[in-house]
């Protein structure tokens, strides 16, 4: 459960975004104020008066005007009902696009929030689709970090510290005001207000495209409604935009065609010429090997390092570029020795220098490491950033490896009608032919989803599949406990052997080591597990007293470890589950184990465990039976 002091400074934070907040009871959804929604504020005396009240209170943040046009799509996930509102909207989506990225929240019950802004008003609306409702005017939403009444607290995926909030484009009112079908009729109402505006130019032109009107006709048609009937009337812009949404459905063409090429978009009907090489040509080309800048792990081109925040990766990022400065291993890997530029554009200048100082001690600085910091005015991808960057290095011939400390941090807005996954290829386009036209290597730091993929580690990277499909390495670093020191560090790339290295952060050097793969860690805790185990000591010891072959069940050994100073306290299902676990490392340890059953009624499970080198009909002393279910 979050603090309830977070409580009431997030409910005041979001008050300095403009949303108007008001509180819900304790551990529900229901307002706990007399007037409800209703009663939402951004006045901060008046909402820390309701938590210094209740310090426990969830936070409701009300959608609509009152929170400058905020409205919110809630994708629910409720498994009893069959309802899932997440796969509603990616089913929506590989058909029509991706909805931009936006702040997103996962809520107690493991369904999304995502907010978006609009200058005219959405009103709250139940079941768009299955499991898809509306919260605009007239709603609500529970905030981050609530507590849902099923115990789980509700955490922000995107939060809006990560980015701006998202205004609504074309995507997203395709999505949010379903296309009526043919057969219905549409009759334009003598007046629209404000509130109406939008959703009623959209529907007049998807009814008049289901008649198979042309889009110049639309416009027009449409055009004419907003200066006539509409109090007031929508900029001119608008309309447009609302005209061509209603083309973005099955069946319908967008009339405006370009394509990307080497970074400029140019007509559709400027095609350029195609000279395929052969592959007896292909052979004989000189085409250079990868280059890396720590080998094998880090290519030149395009990387990223992944891991939720506080996970010390700007750590981790600043040591690689430490080793690559002086040519130092980094992570028991070599490296090529160059100059390096830091883009550290989440602090000032005196955060990088300490964290530098902490790693170096007192060894001196590196006089080719270079740095770039909020404080610098660093320009956004699209306008500029490409440009300085170059210059960098056209000043600094040597830099061999760029590390940009956020990605997020040089983006720009998203565009109008620009899906997710055009945003992240777009973006990540500009920063791979900045490495591949200048052959170094460009590692972004980036963060992960909140909620884990078991089946795929690089999966947890936020943003579109644009992200993996655009990357030349990733690096995600995960931990089994937040606060462990330990973590595997999962590493993939297009021509790469993928690995998974353990590595531990050193809070004494401030610097991650490498302490083995996934798969010896995983050994050396097993054999650490079977050598501490009180039931190889009981077996060894009963070996020892019977000559080296001892035969009995799991219940019996337990009895036995009473009198061995090595006391097993695990019932007998769990002793005989051990011994098939580590039978191989018995074997290892010289001693050879049979399974079998002993003859009559109860049919116990015994374990035979010999020592080779003692004759086979050695006498063996009994040991004490003790019935067990478990055994049988």
């Amino acid at each position: 459960m979050p603090s309830t002091i977070k409580l009431k400074e997030q409910a005041l934070y979001y008050a300095s975004l403009g949303l108007a907040v008001f509180p819900l009871k304790p551990k529900s959804k229901f307002p706990a104020t007399e007037n409800g929604f209703h009663s939402a504020t951004t006045d901060r005396e008046e909402i820390s008066r309701w938590w210094d009240k209740h310090p426990d209170y969830n936070i409701g943040i009300a959608t609509g005007s009152i929170s400058g046009g905020v409205f919110v799509i809630d994708l629910d996930i409720d498994e009893d009902k069959g309802l899932n509102g997440y796969e509603v909207l990616k089913e929506w989506q590989r058909e029509h696009g991706d909805l931009p990225e936006t702040w997103m929240a996962i809520t107690g019950r493991g369904g999304y929030h995502l907010f978006y802004k609009d200058n005219s008003t959405v009103r709250s609306k139940v079941g768009i689709y299955e499991g898809v409702d509306i919260r605009g005017d007239g709603g609500y939403v529970v905030a981050p970090p609530s507590v849902h009444p099923n115990g789980r607290s509700y955490e922000w995926e995107i939060a809006p510290e990560d980015m701006p909030l998202t205004s609504a484009n074309g995507k997203v009112l395709d999505f949010i005001l379903p296309m009526p079908e043919k057969e219905q009729t549409f009759t334009t109402p003598e007046t629209i207000a404000e509130g109406e505006r939008n959703k009623t130019l959209f529907t007049q032109a998807c009814s008049m495209r289901a008649r198979g009107d042309a889009e110049e006709a639309i416009l027009a048609a449409v055009r004419a409604t907003n200066n006539s009937r509409c109090v007031p009337p929508l900029d001119d812009k608008e309309v447009e935009i609302i005209v061509k949404s209603s083309f973005k459905y099955k069946g319908g063409t967008a009339p405006y065609k370009a394509v990307l090429d080497d970074g400029k978009f140019r007509p559709v009907k400027e095609i350029p010429k195609l000279n395929p090489v052969t592959a007896a040509e292909l052979d004989k080309m000189e085409i250079p090997p990868v280059v890396y800048l720590v080998e094998p792990i880090l290519p030149e081109g395009l990387n990223m390092l992944g891991a939720p925040s506080k996970y010390y990766k700007s750590y981790m990022a600043i040591d690689l570029c430490l080793c690559i400065c002086q040519g130092m291993d980094f992570l028991g890997f070599k490296t090529k020795k160059s100059a390096c530029l830091y883009l550290d554009l989440e602090s000032t200048k005196r955060r990088p220098r300490d964290r530098i100082r902490q790693i170096l001690g007192n060894n001196p600085m590196p006089e080719n490491f270079h740095l770039l910091t909020a404080e610098d005015d660093v320009k956004p991808i699209g306008n500029g950033f490409a440009e300085q960057i170059e210059g960098v290095l056209t000043d600094h011939p040597d830099i061999h490896l760029i590390v940009i400390d956020v990605f997020q941090r040089v983006r720009a807005a998203a565009k109008k009608n620009q899906t997710g996954y055009d945003r992240d290829y777009d973006d990540l386009g500009v920063i791979k032919k900045i490495a591949d036209t200048h052959n170094v290597g460009v590692l972004l730091i980036h963060h992960t989803r909140k909620m884990k993929d078991p089946n795929d580690v690089f999966n947890e990277l936020s943003g579109s599949v644009g992200i993996m499909g655009a990357l030349d390495s990733a690096w995600v670093i995960t931990k089994d406990e937040r606060f462990s020191n330990e973590a595997t560090l999962s590493i993939t790339g297009r021509d790469m052997e993928s690995r998974q290295l353990k590595v531990r952060f050193n809070k004494s050097t401030f610097r991650w080591e490498y302490i083995g793969t996934a798969e010896e860690i995983e050994k050396q805790r097993e054999l650490s597990e079977y050598d501490q185990s009180p039931i190889k000591k009981t077996v060894k010891k009963l070996l020892d007293q019977s000559g080296g072959t001892w035969e009995g069940g799991a219940s019996e050994i337990i009895e036995a470890s009473k009198y061995f100073n090595s006391r097993i306290y695990d019932d007998a299902s769990s002793v005989g589950k051990w011994i098939n676990r580590f039978s191989n490392h018995f074997w290892l340890d010289g001693i050879e184990v049979n399974f079998g059953r002993k003859a009559g009624g109860n049919r116990k499970r015994v374990y035979v465990f010999t020592v080779p080198s003692v004759p086979s009909d050695h006498t063996v002393p009994s040991v004490p039976s003790v019935p067990d279910s478990s055994d049988r």
